[in-house]
């Protein structure tokens, strides 16, 4: 494959299916906790949900990135299966066209 386009586009989805899984799993933690008290990880580490109670009895929600190379890991992972995805499409169209001619 020697256009950039595919690259580019790969890239970009990966990006934006990282940021998804990474908010939906975000979201996730935050309705799977039950306790006032819990820290909770997902997406392999990378991200966090922590829920603890403050002085004045409410309770404090922090959340976001744990680890980063692991979320680079999961990134790069996803553009490596849309590479090979666009690879196959792009080899399968190349043989129906020899097929017509």
């Amino acid at each position: 494959m020697k256009n950039p386009k595919v690259y580019l586009t790969s890239l970009i989805i990966a990006i934006i299916a990282t940021l998804t899984l990474a908010t939906g799993t975000i979201l996730i933690l935050m309705f799977s906790v039950h306790d006032e008290s819990a820290y909770r990880t997902g997406l392999f580490g990378s991200v966090y949900f922590r829920a603890a109670p403050n002085p004045q009895g409410n309770i404090d929600a922090t959340m976001g990135v744990a680890s980063l190379p692991r979320l680079g890991i999961v990134a790069a992972a996803i553009f490596a299966f849309t590479l090979l995805v666009s690879a196959i499409y792009f080899r399968l169209k190349a043989y129906r066209a020899s097929l017509i001619q």
